[in-house]
């Protein structure tokens, strides 16, 4: 059982409020912490996304210093009241917003930052916050207050042992974060090239019917495809598109009436309400997962969402397609008028937005064969969206429970980084295992009469655990400079098996095996039969028709793809070409990059390949 002791919260931290400014100083300036920054968030992000303008004698009074704890200061509800965001590092000419309060402390061995910022959200201190603020007519938090507060708290050792782990955990939701913002970029970025700059690629059958079959794969508008006034829309749309209300296009209701009272509040289903987000919870959903609602009421109305899990609608307005695909291509277009919707609310004592009003909305209606084309793109980046929230649920419902069991020594740091394990295990690092696959690999294609350096060595292990799921045991990384970690590169300096042998007339070299097949003999007859058939396969689909460096370098461009879309989680071209120009390597002792290695030509050849065999399969989760 750890030991806690019972601190005063002002023996300890210094409150300060933050700076009153005026509406002309905002959006410019130095980074500046927001309230709705310090809300969202259990630490302070890398960069503050808002900007104020300030005097340097206000950047001094105002600043932010790694440790220091800021307390939203006055809300409309007690919940918000005191939610807390902490600094892990100095903020050079930063200041903070006056519905802030800035706890700076006053030690530095009896609270550890990374721990408070986890102790200060916890449901243990969050009612100690609720039992003392202030309520008229907004919550508010004052010095009086701050006075009343109590931190029981473990050891200073003890509380960064536990906050260390507890920020690693909020690291991985954090990435995922990221991660799924980088998909949703990428998604609003395709749906802006395809449906509203008219740029999807041309399909083989309008690149005959233009008379020019050279022009299939390329954007649509930007290589002359044919444009029609739309009296409609008052603009031009492509040939042979239509023009549809979006309600006689999709499938608009509203939500169905239930109340929190009414509600089984035990359940894990989000009841989504009028407001920004859901409202509170029921046992029982009445849409599935990719659901678009419109807040029907209130501030919020007009307000657009979309759900990766099963909701029950109430207060609002449902939107869906008739598939998935067509679901994300109508949030597309709704997200794009989301200013126009808003406008729509009416209504003085209480603001509402109808489903007239959005199945009024008219859009231009592409073909069902480029719907199904636009859901071969995102579909699968959507998928990766849901898993990670899925995940960061989960990560987050342990984090929230393990801070109490760590405090009261009822579980150890050993127990929880072994239960943290089990959501994200990752295979053994077995060098043998690993010895054996690349002495496979390379005598694989040798029985094919393909020798090869290590490099494109690298490369057929990559495309045989993704394309054919063997289980190589490398972790490949894309921004590197070799073309293996470079510590599982030495297991081809392994004397013992492999050795370098020049091409004939050449200086190039070729990776040879040395102990006469002994290896061979021991390594399971499955693994041997499997990368024979695949090597095999692979040669005789792609690469046979190349000799050299050349096949080397194919090989190099499939991976660099087949790469691109696993990190990307999309096939379209201009996402690849994009993520191999961010993709720096080494040529020739100067730096460059995949994208400029490898043409534009050669990446859609490489893609349409991958995408022909299905060779993505695997890695588009």
């Amino acid at each position: 059982m750890n030991k806690t002791k019972t601190y005063k919260f002002n023996q300890l931290y210094e409150m300060n409020s933050g700076i009153s400014s005026k509406p002309e100083q905002a959006g410019h300036g130095t980074p500046f912490l927001s309230f709705s920054t310090v809300f969202k968030n259990h630490f302070l992000p890398e960069e503050l996304p808002d900007l104020m303008d300030i005097s340097e004698n206000e950047k001094i009074i105002y600043s932010i210093k790694e440790g220091d704890i800021f307390l939203t200061r006055t809300s409309e509800t007690l919940d918000e009241l005191g939610m807390s965001s902490v600094a892990v590092k100095d903020y050079s000419e930063a200041s903070y917003s006056g519905f802030l309060k800035r706890l700076r402390p006053l030690q530095n061995d009896v609270t550890y930052h990374k721990f408070m910022a986890f102790y200060l959200r916890s449901k243990l201190f969050r009612k100690t916050m609720n039992n003392n603020a202030i309520m008229t007519l907004r919550a508010s938090l004052n010095e009086q207050i701050f006075s009343y507060l109590d931190l029981v708290l473990p050891s200073f050792n003890e509380q960064k042992k536990i906050g260390d782990f507890l920020f690693l955990l909020n690291q991985k939701i954090e990435l995922n974060n990221k991660i799924n913002t980088e998909l949703e970029a990428m998604a609003k970025l395709i749906y802006d090239y395809w449906f509203v700059q008219f740029d999807f690629p041309i399909s083989k059958e309008q690149a005959l019917a233009m008379g020019k079959p050279e022009l299939e794969g390329k954007p649509y508008k930007t290589s002359g495809g044919k444009m029609v006034w739309n009296e409609v829309l008052k603009r031009e749309i492509p040939e042979g598109w239509q023009v549809k209300s979006l309600g006689n296009y999709a499938f608009i209701k509203k939500g169905t009436l239930i109340t929190e009272k009414t509600s089984n509040t035990n359940g894990n289903i989000k009841v989504v309400s009028a407001g920004l987000d859901f409202s509170y919870y029921h046992d029982t959903s009445n849409y599935p997962e990719n659901t678009i609602t419109i807040s029907a009421s209130g501030a919020s109305a007009g307000f657009i969402n979309f759900w990766r899990e099963p909701i029950f609608a109430c207060d609002c307005t449902t939107v869906r397609g008739r598939t998935d695909a067509d679901t994300i291509h109508i949030l597309g277009f709704l997200k794009l008028h989301q200013e126009f919707i808003f406008k729509q609310a009416r209504g003085s004592a209480q603001p509402h937005v109808y489903p007239k009003d959005i199945e009024e909305l008219c859009f231009p209606v592409p073909p069902e064969t480029l719907i199904e084309k636009f859901g071969h793109f995102v579909i699968p980046g959507n998928s990766k969206i849901s898993n990670n929230l899925k995940q960061n649920q989960e990560l987050a419902a342990l984090r929230d429970w393990l801070l109490p069991m760590l405090m009261n020594g009822q579980v150890t740091i050993a127990d929880a980084e072994s239960k943290e394990k089990e959501q994200t295990a990752k295979p053994k690092n077995n060098s043998y295992a690993k010895i054996q696959m690349l002495y496979t690999t390379i005598w694989a294609n040798q029985e094919i009469e393909v020798k090869q350096g290590e490099m494109a060595t690298a490369k057929d292990v990559y495309l045989l655990d993704r394309i054919y799921g063997v289980e190589t045991g490398f972790q490949f990384k894309q921004h590197n400079w070799g073309s293996f970690d470079p510590e599982e590169k030495k297991l081809l300096n392994t004397k013992q098996y492999f050795h370098k042998v020049n091409f004939p007339n050449s200086k190039a070299v070729y990776v040879d095996l040395k102990d006469e097949g002994k290896l061979l003999d021991k390594i399971p007859t499955h693994l041997k039969e499997t990368v024979s058939n695949a090597i095999s396969e692979m040669n005789a689909k792609v690469f046979s028709r190349y000799f050299g460096t050349q096949k080397a370098e194919k090989k190099e461009l499939f991976a660099t793809v087949l790469k691109c879309i696993e990190d990307r989680q999309l096939l379209e071209p201009v996402v690849i070409r994009n993520e191999m120009a961010n993709w720096k390597i080494k040529q020739g002792g100067k730096e460059s990059s995949k994208a400029d290695k490898f043409t534009e030509a050669e990446t859609r050849e490489a893609l349409e390949m991958i995408i022909k065999e299905n060779w993505h399969r695997n890695v588009m989760r």
